[in-house]
């Protein structure tokens, strides 16, 4: 899609006094804007998506990596790096998504994509020069808010609107998105209390119509995404841990025991040293891990 009809269709601001605002709140945008002029040279775009585009939305400290997104094959991607002696690893490479190492930062880059096939696990996938295409395929309307290195925000599913109220919304059909890809449950979990203090009950409902389904994922992804949902402060509370003990009991093939959980988070919180597996471990100090 032509840079015209991004302004046209998609452009709904622009971050004030951007450069200073992305060094104030940690993003490494020198780093990212030297990508940008390798990826340019070769008539290629580039957008910053993610946890950091949601940071500089809400003037937030930058708490994660730098997730970017271009609209080049990864093969030229890899080719424009190497020519430039860039390191990076391509663990993800057959997904379109490969990671750079540069001046001791650690970024993801990926090829814009839309799936051809999905299993609830793994999507077939297709490489398109498309932002729309590349904003459908992703699972929440916060999620598929772009950002280019002049902060002008493209945001083709108004994530800014849901962000700023807090909401978690799936992008068209909330059980579409589902089945391709069963995580976007425990997702959806980790993100609506990442950014509230409640559950979206029309986005639950259809999570707890698939929940079955988690145990269709590999163990390490389950792990993995409950591990950051523990850690988050809006669960502490007896009633959110709660709402969720069926969602981890699923995912961890075990029982849980939620007595006195928020009694260990506010001890945590206390000498500020917060361990997810240490929670995990308390959660589980009657049962052992089923990886099945």
């Amino acid at each position: 899609m032509m840079e015209n009809q991004l302004n046209q269709v998609f452009l709904v601001k622009r971050i004030s006094k951007f450069l200073s605002l992305s060094k104030k709140l940690g993003l490494e945008i020198e780093i990212i804007k030297k990508l940008e002029s390798l990826i340019s040279s070769y008539n290629g775009n580039l957008y910053i998506i993610g946890g950091n585009v949601r940071d500089l939305i809400l003037n937030k400290k930058i708490s994660s990596g730098s997730d970017l997104v271009v609209d080049l094959k990864v093969n030229q991607l890899t080719n424009i790096l190497r020519k430039n002696k860039i390191e990076f690893t391509d663990v993800g490479i057959n997904f379109g998504s490969i990671v750079v190492h540069y001046k001791k930062q650690v970024i993801e880059v990926t090829s814009m994509r839309k799936d051809l096939e999905t299993d609830g696990r793994w999507a077939k996938i297709e490489y398109t020069n498309s932002l729309l295409d590349d904003a459908l395929r992703r699972d929440f309307t916060i999620n598929s808010i772009y950002c280019d290195t002049k902060g002008r925000i493209f945001d083709p599913f108004n994530g800014i609107q849901d962000l700023m109220k807090g909401k978690v919304k799936f992008i068209g059909e909330p059980i579409e998105r589902i089945e391709e890809d069963y995580l976007r449950i425990l997702r959806f979990i980790r993100f609506s209390f990442k950014y509230s203090k409640t559950l979206d009950k029309s986005g639950m409902k259809f999570c707890l119509l698939k929940k079955n389904k988690i145990k269709n994922l590999s163990f390490e992804r389950r792990i993995n995404e409950i591990r950051k949902i523990l850690v988050l402060k809006n669960i502490e509370n007896k009633t959110n841990i709660e709402k969720i003990k069926l969602f981890i009991e699923l995912s961890l093939g075990k029982k849980i025991n939620t007595t006195y959980f928020s009694d260990l988070c506010k001890i945590e919180r206390k000498i500020k040293i917060i361990s997810s597996l240490r929670r995990l471990k308390f959660l589980l100090r009657f049962n052992k891990l089923n990886k099945n």
